[in-house]
């Protein structure tokens, strides 16, 4: 039987090797199940091959109480630590064929442990009635049971991502402005639509950027450990568990900028049902007047314009006041009007056009953002 699992029952080489009794270090001989004779003694036999010739010997020892006993026989209990020990994926897939056979000829209950993705895999796709497969897993420092999928299963072995995780990590962003940024951003290509989709939930929770580095700061889970916060590219905070948008300015006033340099004829003034003219003469002409600017600016003297106003040294009471006047632009009800349709969402549109970015640093902050989600969902399956 020993062969017949090892898948050595084929080969000339063991057709002459029997399997009755085996010489040991020392005096005297056991029997044995393990393939020996005069060319391939103890010495020879694998760790595989001795741990098969061990679980053959307990399943005679049941076929023999049976046979001695007949109906005063009840039956047993067999258990089998690490049963896939030293064995290549086909000798798994015969000894759970052997195990099945005993189990179900002599009565016999098999509980057993396995870190092989290739027997849990078969036993699985033997069905229920092959036996029952119940994972050991730590959740957040807890040893748990529980029903899972192979997958889920295979994805604990090997201390990787679940292909199909249900897992969402919770994205923390400062304002609703960053937020459908954020999102047009990731619609950019199928890698990060997969991420918005399926991978991660966007926070309805505005807060300055002060605010989250302070609770990073202080080491509270839910933003430290648990969840990405993505801040605006203006911030200047090197933490490494921050991610900032890949722009230079805040959301808002990068909307306002991209509006503001497009030309009077572009296709995207018809789309959203008014001209250039219209639509700074009544929703930007606030920004307009307190920035003082004027139709001939392009984006460079736009943003000298702009950074004039806020003071050359940063000065916060004037960034404040900027960063207001932004902000009343983009709450106003027609621009949160567009923002209900992808066609006329400006957003969309700006990171269409590439508005301030290149292809290549989009695509590295998708990327970013994706290696960060993996790892978080592999820190809570191995917490």
């Amino acid at each position: 039987m020993n062969s017949k699992i090892l898948l050595k029952d084929h080969m000339s080489f063991y057709k002459n090797i029997s399997s009755t009794n085996s010489k040991v270090a020392g005096s005297g001989a056991i029997p044995s199940s393990v393939v020996h004779g005069d060319n391939y003694d103890q010495d020879s036999v694998s760790i595989g091959e001795d741990n098969v010739g061990q679980i053959v010997m307990a399943l005679e020892s049941f076929k023999k109480l049976h046979d001695e006993y007949n109906s005063n026989y009840k039956g047993g209990l067999l258990l089998i630590d690490e049963v896939d020990a030293a064995l290549f994926p086909a000798a798994q897939k015969r000894l759970i064929d052997v195990l099945k056979e005993y189990s179900e000829t002599y009565n016999i209950q098999i509980v057993m442990t396995s870190h092989s993705p290739t027997m849990i895999q078969y036993l699985e796709k033997l069905g229920p009635n092959a036996g029952k497969i119940i994972p050991l897993f730590y959740e957040q420092g807890i040893l748990k049971t529980g029903d899972k999928k192979f997958s889920e299963i295979e994805s604990d072995l090997l201390a990787q991502l679940p292909i199909n995780s249900s897992i969402k990590i919770r994205c923390y962003l400062e304002d609703s402005e960053a937020s459908e940024l954020f999102k047009a951003i990731l619609n950019e290509n199928d890698t990060g639509k997969r991420i918005l989709n399926k991978k991660i939930e966007i926070m309805d929770v505005s807060m300055g950027s002060k605010n989250y580095i302070h609770l990073i700061d202080k080491g509270v889970p839910e933003f430290k450990d648990l969840s990405l916060v993505i801040l605006d590219g203006d911030e200047s905070s090197d933490n490494s568990t921050i991610i900032k948008l890949p722009f230079c300015v805040p959301p808002d006033q990068l909307l306002f900028e991209f509006l503001f340099i497009l030309n009077n004829d572009d296709p995207f003034w018809a789309e959203i049902n008014t001209s250039k003219q219209v639509f700074f003469n009544d929703f930007g002409k606030p920004v307009i007047q307190y920035f003082e600017l004027n139709s001939q600016m392009n984006l460079l003297s736009l943003r000298e314009k702009i950074q004039l106003k806020k003071g050359p040294e940063r000065d916060r009471d004037l960034e404040d006041k900027a960063r207001e006047i932004f902000k009343k632009f983009y709450k106003h009800s027609f621009i949160q009007g567009l923002l209900e349709s992808e066609n006329t969402n400006p957003f969309n549109e700006l990171i269409k056009r590439k508005f301030d970015a290149d292809q290549q640093s989009l695509s590295d902050f998708i990327t970013k953002i994706n290696d960060k989600i993996n790892n978080k969902v592999k820190q809570f399956y191995q917490s």
